[in-house]
């Protein structure tokens, strides 16, 4: 999706690690993945009723 290696992914890691500490760093994390998620299921659930609508509107026109 983002197309990072192996080398940006670890600076990145070692970017957050340094400035949220240890400490904040699992909660960050799990925040970030839990937006993640609701994203995913957002886009999949606007995806859903686009297709929906689409099929609904041909079935109404192939009716005619």
């Amino acid at each position: 999706m983002f197309n990072f290696g192996l080398g940006e992914i670890a600076l990145i890691l070692l970017l957050a690690l340094i400035f949220l500490g240890p400490e904040r760093l699992p909660k960050v994390a799990m925040q970030l993945g839990k937006w993640m998620r609701d994203l995913r299921n957002l886009t999949f659930d606007f995806r859903e009723e686009i297709e929906n609508s689409i099929s609904r509107e041909h079935d109404a026109r192939n009716k005619k």
